[in-house]
Protein backbone atom coordinates (compact mmCIF):
# COMPACT_ATOMS: atom_id res chain seq x y z
CA UNK A 1 0.00 0.00 0.00
CA UNK A 2 1.29 3.44 -1.00
CA UNK A 3 1.00 5.98 1.82
CA UNK A 4 2.13 8.97 -0.25
CA UNK A 5 -1.33 10.08 -1.45
CA UNK A 6 -2.72 9.69 2.06
CA UNK A 7 0.16 11.70 3.59
CA UNK A 8 -0.13 14.41 0.91
CA UNK A 9 -3.89 14.60 1.48
CA UNK A 10 -3.42 14.78 5.27
CA UNK A 11 -0.80 17.53 4.94
CA UNK A 12 -3.04 19.39 2.51
CA UNK A 13 -6.01 19.15 4.86
CA UNK A 14 -3.94 20.21 7.87
CA UNK A 15 -2.30 23.02 5.89
CA UNK A 16 -5.64 24.24 4.58
CA UNK A 17 -7.12 24.08 8.07
CA UNK A 18 -4.17 26.06 9.43
CA UNK A 19 -4.47 28.61 6.63
CA UNK A 20 -8.20 28.93 7.23
CA UNK A 21 -7.66 29.38 10.96
CA UNK A 22 -4.95 32.01 10.33
CA UNK A 23 -7.29 33.89 8.00
CA UNK A 24 -10.06 33.79 10.61
CA UNK A 25 -7.76 35.13 13.33
CA UNK A 26 -6.50 37.87 11.01
CA UNK A 27 -10.06 38.86 10.09
CA UNK A 28 -11.08 38.85 13.76
CA UNK A 29 -8.14 41.08 14.74
CA UNK A 30 -8.94 43.44 11.87
CA UNK A 31 -12.61 43.61 12.88
CA UNK A 32 -11.67 44.28 16.52
CA UNK A 33 -9.28 47.05 15.44
CA UNK A 34 -11.99 48.65 13.31
CA UNK A 35 -14.48 48.41 16.18
CA UNK A 36 -11.99 50.00 18.59
CA UNK A 37 -11.31 52.78 16.07
CA UNK A 38 -15.04 53.30 15.63
CA UNK A 39 -15.50 53.53 19.41
CA UNK A 40 -12.64 56.04 19.66
CA UNK A 41 -14.18 58.17 16.92
CA UNK A 42 -17.58 58.04 18.61
CA UNK A 43 -16.03 59.09 21.92
CA UNK A 44 -14.17 61.91 20.16
CA UNK A 45 -17.41 63.07 18.51
CA UNK A 46 -19.22 63.06 21.85
CA UNK A 47 -16.38 65.05 23.40
CA UNK A 48 -16.59 67.57 20.56
CA UNK A 49 -20.35 67.86 20.99
CA UNK A 50 -19.90 68.57 24.70
CA UNK A 51 -17.25 71.19 23.95
CA UNK A 52 -19.47 72.84 21.33
CA UNK A 53 -22.38 72.91 23.79
CA UNK A 54 -20.13 74.53 26.42
CA UNK A 55 -18.86 77.09 23.92
CA UNK A 56 -22.39 77.92 22.82
CA UNK A 57 -23.40 78.48 26.44
CA UNK A 58 -20.35 80.66 27.07
CA UNK A 59 -21.08 82.60 23.87
CA UNK A 60 -24.67 83.18 24.95
CA UNK A 61 -23.54 84.34 28.41
CA UNK A 62 -21.00 86.72 26.87
CA UNK A 63 -23.59 88.15 24.46
CA UNK A 64 -25.94 88.78 27.38
CA UNK A 65 -23.14 90.52 29.29
CA UNK A 66 -22.30 92.66 26.25
CA UNK A 67 -25.95 93.66 25.86
CA UNK A 68 -26.13 94.54 29.56
CA UNK A 69 -22.94 96.61 29.32
CA UNK A 70 -24.27 98.41 26.23
CA UNK A 71 -27.47 99.29 28.10
CA UNK A 72 -25.48 100.54 31.09
CA UNK A 73 -23.23 102.57 28.80
CA UNK A 74 -26.29 104.14 27.15
CA UNK A 75 -27.60 105.06 30.61
CA UNK A 76 -24.25 106.61 31.56
CA UNK A 77 -24.22 108.59 28.31
CA UNK A 78 -27.74 109.85 29.00
CA UNK A 79 -26.76 110.86 32.55
CA UNK A 80 -23.64 112.60 31.21
CA UNK A 81 -25.71 114.47 28.64
CA UNK A 82 -28.12 115.55 31.37
CA UNK A 83 -25.22 116.65 33.59
CA UNK A 84 -23.69 118.62 30.72
CA UNK A 85 -27.03 120.30 30.08
CA UNK A 86 -27.30 121.21 33.76
CA UNK A 87 -23.76 122.61 33.79
CA UNK A 88 -24.42 124.71 30.69
CA UNK A 89 -27.66 125.97 32.20
CA UNK A 90 -25.87 126.93 35.42
CA UNK A 91 -23.09 128.65 33.45
CA UNK A 92 -25.74 130.67 31.58
CA UNK A 93 -27.35 131.69 34.85
CA UNK A 94 -23.98 132.81 36.25
CA UNK A 95 -23.29 134.88 33.12
CA UNK A 96 -26.70 136.52 33.28
CA UNK A 97 -26.23 137.79 36.86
Amino acid sequence: MDWTPIIVAAIGILGTGGLWQWMQVKAKISAEAKEADKADKAEFRESLKAQVDNLQKENKDLREKVELLLKEMAEVKAELAAANATIKHMEEQLRNR
